[in-house]
């Protein structure tokens, strides 16, 4: 009898130190929280392609137009700009000199005649994946300029700017 308690005592340390050999160790979890940033930047940009060309006429339209200085009034022409403004985004759009742009004719001399130049209003930003916003540029020449300039073709660049 003694043998079979010691067998039965043998059995049950072997089996205790089989399960502490055998067991898988414990495993502490560990976590932590990381943040995470992402920040979109106020952005305009102009996406009008080809540049228009804004002409200003007192008599037909765009390119096939002109000034007769026997008409009496305000020349005027506009030009189309397109832009794109990050969503929410409110756009200074200004005019790079001023709202007085002198032209310069062609031939010597040269001769000049001022226009006077202004912006529509600009819209917030609907973001770059929709469809573009439009801002109206005005060219006009007073009659009082036209009537006594010289027969010639006069040209400038307007420089506008867009910034958020």
């Amino acid at each position: 009898m003694k043998g079979n308690a010691t067998r039965t005592r043998t059995s049950i340390l072997g089996a205790a130190l089989a399960v502490i050999a055998f067991a898988t160790p414990a495993v502490a979890a560990d976590s932590i929280t990381v943040p995470v940033s992402a920040t979109i930047r106020g952005v305009c940009r102009f996406n009008t392609s080809p540049v228009p060309t804004l002409y200003i006429v007192n008599t037909g339209s765009g390119a096939a137009g002109y000034i007769d200085p026997s008409i009496a009034g305000t020349a005027t022409g506009t030009a189309s700009l397109t832009y794109s403004c990050t969503k929410g985004q409110a756009p200074t759009v200004a005019l790079t000199g001023g709202a007085s742009l002198t032209l310069t004719g062609a031939s010597a001399g040269p001769p000049t005649m001022v226009a006077t130049m202004s912006l529509g209003a600009a819209a917030v930003g609907t973001g770059f994946g929709t469809a573009p916003l439009t801002v109206i540029l005005t060219g006009t020449i007073a009659s009082a300029i036209y009537q006594i300039a010289d027969l010639d073709t006069y040209t400038a660049n307007q420089v506008v700017t867009v910034n958020p």
